[in-house]
């Protein structure tokens, strides 16, 4: 079985293609500090972020003959079981209605050279050439004990020869990664070892997760 940084690497299950709502969550490590009597702030950034996501699936029917286009609960079942808890990871997209290029002249730019951990801004050969656009997500490929996963960043600057990205690269990189723009997955592992499930009388599964990006 696949795994990432050590961690087992679980397939999402295909059925149900998206999830029925996704909501998530920007978190960036800043403290501040306060002046008691001028009221100014000392604000410290400590240069890193995280996504979090709340995945909400619709109710999936129990009828196995539906599984091939509704889902199958044992599928599910099977998955959250296969996570263990927190300690297994999966890959998904963050935005299941963005996951291509706005622009469809968009091309997959090249990262160029080292760029080292926690920065903002990505060399990549092309930039604006490549037609990226704000509001993009993009997935880097890793490298060693992260080769079978990527990292996915949001585009939040497009300048020549530059992507500027949320949240900071995670790993350096080391030249020649060719950018994923098409189907930009990340790695997730779940926030609570506890899982649900609840089937109703219309005998129907419906479930929903929280997760957050692995390290």
């Amino acid at each position: 079985m696949a795994t990432w940084n050590g961690f087992l690497l679980i397939t999402l299950p295909t059925m149900p293609p998206a999830p029925r709502s996704v909501e998530w969550q920007f978190t960036d490590v800043v403290s501040a500090n306060d002046n008691p009597f001028s009221l100014q702030q000392q604000i410290y950034q400590w240069g890193q972020a995280l996504i979090e996501i709340s995945f909400s699936y619709p109710p999936i029917p129990t009828n196995p003959t539906l599984a091939a286009t509704r889902g199958s609960p044992p599928a599910w079942q099977a998955f959250f079981a296969s996570l263990q808890g927190t300690a297994g990871v999966f890959l998904a997209p963050v935005d299941p209605l963005h996951t291509a290029p706005q622009n469809a002249a968009a091309t997959s730019p090249t990262v160029t050279g080292v760029n080292a951990s926690g920065v903002t801004t990505i060399n990549v050969s092309g930039g604006s050439s490549t037609h990226q656009t704000v509001g993009d997500w993009i997935a880097v490929p890793g490298s060693g004990a992260f080769s079978t996963g990527s990292r996915i960043y949001l585009v939040t600057g497009v300048g020549s020869g530059t992507l500027g990205i949320y949240p900071p690269l995670r790993e350096a990189t080391v030249g020649g990664e060719t950018v994923v723009i098409n189907g930009a997955n990340g790695v997730w592992r779940l926030k609570s070892p506890i899982r649900k499930f609840h089937v109703d009388v219309q005998r129907t599964f419906s479930f929903t997760f929280e997760a957050r990006e692995a390290y």
